[in-house]
């Protein structure tokens, strides 16, 4: 337990928990830091927050709660109209009625850019104990899964128990479909991205006899990983895909290798931690993709 501690309050897990934060955008809290505002101080904030979560005393904010419409294409008076903080999901007044929203509304509750970062960072360090509990059929509360990955398996189940068979096409395009509807597997961009940072980071690595071979590899093997990942798109088979994606799989292998080794001879920091943690979430990804691809393919 002291070790899970430790790792979520580790810096290094607090800046990848900030960067999925940043990522998925979304407004201030009851606290009213947004952030931009949050970012403006960021090393500090973290080491806040790490220091609170450390010594017991961290608590969350009450909620900034306010009423939405149901369907986001309707316009109205009370189109985004803060209701105030709260800290329940309804509230008593003297009366004894409960608050409602108004006609064609719903409330939603936003936590501060402080509690998604600590909520975000708890799951980080405890997403791989919890992931090895889940059975295959569970879907919530689990990394790229949810409701549209569960009502696929429900249809592939029912099929299966008629008597059909869904053709090889068809079921690559629904499980496209639903696997990048998920942010976290949204492979094409995040693997994009991956080699965006792989190459602003080589270009501060210092240039000697030794590393110019070495930074040659590291930019040759950050950049195959998205252009696998994009050439997997267009596979012929779901076999076909899974080789692409098995060389995705290598090279980000040997990514994460040319930079821990950079890092270990030459101390170079600048960012190294994230690059390394996001090269391991990409492998984790894509075992995972590939590992459902040649499942189904024995299926069939």
């Amino acid at each position: 337990m002291d070790n899970l501690l430790q790792n979520l309050c580790a810096l290094p897990n607090l800046e990848a928990a900030w960067q999925r934060v940043l990522a998925n955008g979304g407004c201030r809290g009851s606290d009213g830091i947004s952030l931009q505002r949050f970012g403006f101080d960021l090393i500090e904030n973290l080491r806040d927050l790490s220091h609170s979560l450390e010594h017991g005393y961290y608590h969350p904010y009450p909620l900034l709660r306010f009423p939405i419409p149901k369907n986001r294409s309707s316009v109205g008076p009370f189109a985004g109209l803060p209701v105030g903080p709260l800290d329940r999901s309804t509230v008593k007044p003297p009366n004894g009625q409960t608050v409602q929203p108004p006609p064609g509304h719903r409330f939603l509750s936003v936590p501060t850019v402080r509690d998604r970062l600590a909520q975000t960072a708890a799951f980080l360090v405890t997403k791989e104990i919890f992931e090895a509990e889940f059975e295959d059929v569970s879907h919530a509360y689990r990394e790229g899964r949810g409701v549209k990955t569960a009502v696929w398996d429900i249809k592939e189940w029912r099929d299966k128990a008629k008597g059909k068979k869904q053709k090889a096409n068809s079921k690559q395009q629904i499980r496209r479909q639903t696997m990048n509807t998920q942010k976290p597997f949204d492979l094409k961009e995040r693997t994009f991205q991956f080699a965006l940072a792989v190459l602003n980071w080589a270009e501060k690595c210092p240039r000697n006899f030794m590393t110019i071979e070495m930074i040659r590899q590291l930019i040759d093997a950050g950049t195959s990983v998205g252009a696998n990942t994009e050439e997997a798109e267009y596979a012929q088979s779901d076999r076909d895909e899974a080789a692409k994606l098995g060389i995705a799989l290598k090279e980000t292998a040997e990514t994460h290798y040319w930079i821990r080794l950079f890092k270990a001879k030459y101390n170079i920091d600048h960012g190294a931690d994230l690059l390394l943690a996001e090269a391991e979430e990409l492998k984790k990804i894509l075992k995972a993709r590939i590992r459902n691809l040649r499942s189904s393919d024995d299926e069939e």
